[in-house]
């Protein structure tokens, strides 16, 4: 394992995948456009903005998943980096300040140790990785305690302890909730049969996402949390769960060699982290008054928008895959 992994053993499942995935987004493309046709009325403008949004997304990131290697951490690193920007560019329209050139070292950083972590945890917990070979351990889980001390280390060893409390803190959560949490996609990656995992990982976040606005779009009256995100409903919420169960049973085959119950398992645990990660950053956007993290994709807003599901999501699956013992 390793940054050397690449696309080359995944041909199979890439071909099934581009097939599932262009027949996903051909017929979604005719429904959405072709709706007002049969309606008489006018195209939603949003789904159609959200449609082209998911576009550029499964482009920059599958891509790259399939070829795997530097190609995948660079898109890794350019999305921990777009991230991170649009978080602090949120944060000063509110006036709070943080580390922002040392965070964007540190979230690289983190991304290059996931990109050669060598084994597993395989050198932090004896025996879980029985595959471990001899090497120098993966500095990737022991990152955070290094990004606190850095934080720390700036305002004293710059003498300028003005603010430096809530500077660092919010340094430090930015670096470690994005960049660290995403890393683990690299290392999901990584995993034997990496890329069909990705796949199922992805499309599960994906029709959540899809599901979860379909659902609360057309039934949802019962909010889950108004203070934070009003259109987020518990009709939405069950819609997301149907998403990711229905998305388990199109790319089960892309996770074929565990049991269809693990697979589902996974599916449930995506439709509880996928929306949980989302009211995060929801919650930090109600907080600094704006309503979307930046503009970078058509109907979604910023990357941060977009991926703020998929942040709780990669760690908790990893970690699932290695002690359930698919990993």
């Amino acid at each position: 394992m390793g940054i050397i992994q690449s696309g080359l053993s995944t041909n199979d499942c890439a071909a099934k995948t581009l097939y599932v995935l262009g027949s996903i987004f051909l017929f979604s493309a005719l429904l959405i456009w072709w709706r007002p046709i049969f309606r008489k009325g006018v195209a939603d403008a949003k789904l159609q903005s959200r449609f082209l949004g998911f576009a550029m997304i499964a482009l920059f990131v599958f891509i790259p998943c399939y070829l795997g290697g530097f190609t995948f951490v660079a898109c890794i690193a350019a999305m921990v980096l777009e991230c991170l920007l649009e978080f602090y560019r949120i944060l000063n329209l509110e006036g709070m300040g943080a580390y922002k050139k040392l965070a964007l070292v540190l979230g690289v950083l983190l991304v290059g140790t996931a990109a050669f972590a060598s084994a597993p945890l395989g050198y932090l917990v004896p025996g879980l990785a029985a595959s471990a070979k001899e090497g120098l351990p993966s500095l990737f889980y022991v990152m955070p305690a290094g990004v606190v001390a850095a934080v720390f280390a700036l305002p004293l060893f710059s003498g300028k302890p003005e603010g430096a409390l809530v500077r660092s803190c919010v340094t430090i959560f930015s670096v470690i909730y994005i960049a660290w949490f995403l890393g683990h996609m690299i290392l999901l990656r990584n995993l034997p049969n990496g890329f069909g995992y990705f796949v199922f990982f992805a499309m599960c976040v994906a029709m959540n996402d899809i599901f979860a606005y379909l659902f609360g779009k057309f039934f949802g009256k019962n909010q889950m949390i108004p203070g934070i995100s009003p259109a987020k409903t518990w009709e939405g919420f069950i819609g997301g769960i149907c998403g990711s169960l229905l998305a388990a049973l199109v790319f089960f085959y892309s996770v074929s060699k565990i049991e269809i119950l693990n697979a589902l398992v996974l599916a449930l645990l995506i439709s509880i982290t996928a929306p949980l990660g989302d009211l995060v950053i929801s919650m930090i956007k109600r907080d600094m008054k704006v309503k979307d993290c930046g503009t970078i994709l058509p109907g979604h807003g910023g990357l941060l928008d977009r991926v703020d599901s998929a942040i709780l999501t990669s760690p908790v699956i990893y970690y699932y895959l290695l002690f359930s013992g698919n990993g």
